[in-house]
C-alpha cells in the first residue's frame, strides 16, 4: 500500500474550500498529477501521510461543498473503491458528500437514495460524524413533496432506531 506524504497530501485537505476554491482545486490538481505520474515514491503508511482513499475522501467533499455533483461522484467512487469494505465511517461520510452534491444540482431522488444507502450499510456506524453529517444533509434537502424526501427521512429514523446504532443527539 503506498501513501502520499502529508506535506504534499495535506495542501488539499488543509485548504478553507469555501474561502479559496480556486486555490484548493489547484492543489487537488498537482497532487493528483504527481500522484498519476508517479512522481512519489511509494513511502507505506507513515505517520505524515495520507491514503489515497483519504486523499478521495477529502477531494469529493471538497467538490461537495462547491456543489459539483460530477466531480463529487467520481472522486466518491474512487474513495469507494479504495476503502477497506470493513470502514464503519469514511465510505458513509462519502456517500453523504455526494448526496449533498446532488441536492445542489436538483438530483433529489438520487441524493435521497445515496444518502439512504449511506446511513443504512450495514457496516455504518451513526455515531456523532455520520450522524451530524446525515442532519446536515438533512437541512440542506429540506423539505417538499417528493417521495424520496420521506422515504429518506423513514430510513434515517429506522436506521437510528436500531440498538445497536447510537442516536443523533438533538
Amino acid at each position: 500500500c503506498s501513501a502520499i506524504p502529508r506535506e504534499i497530501s495535506s495542501r488539499s485537505a488543509s485548504v478553507n474550500i469555501l474561502r479559496i476554491p480556486t486555490r484548493w482545486l489547484l492543489s487537488v490538481r498537482f497532487t493528483d498529477d504527481l500522484h498519476q505520474d508517479q512522481l512519489l515514491p511509494p513511502v507505506g503508511i507513515k505517520i505524515f501521510s495520507f491514503l489515497p482513499e483519504k486523499l478521495a475522501f477529502y477531494e469529493a467533499n471538497g467538490y461537495a461543498k462547491l456543489g459539483d455533483a460530477t466531480k463529487t461522484a467520481a472522486a466518491a467512487r474512487r474513495a469507494l473503491q479504495l476503502y477497506d469494505p470493513r470502514e464503519t465511517t469514511e465510505p458513509a461520510l462519502v456517500q453523504l458528500d455526494h448526496a449533498t452534491a446532488l441536492v445542489l444540482t436538483g438530483e433529489v431522488e438520487a441524493a435521497c437514495s445515496v444518502a439512504t444507502t449511506a446511513v443504512t450499510a450495514p457496516n455504518t456506524y451513526l455515531g456523532v460524524t455520520v450522524s451530524g453529517r446525515a442532519r446536515e444533509f438533512d437541512r440542506i434537502l429540506g423539505d417538499g413533496p417528493n417521495n424520496a424526501f420521506n422515504d429518506w427521512r423513514e430510513q434515517l429514523r429506522l436506521a437510528l432506531t436500531v440498538p445497536d446504532r447510537p442516536k443523533i443527539e438533538s
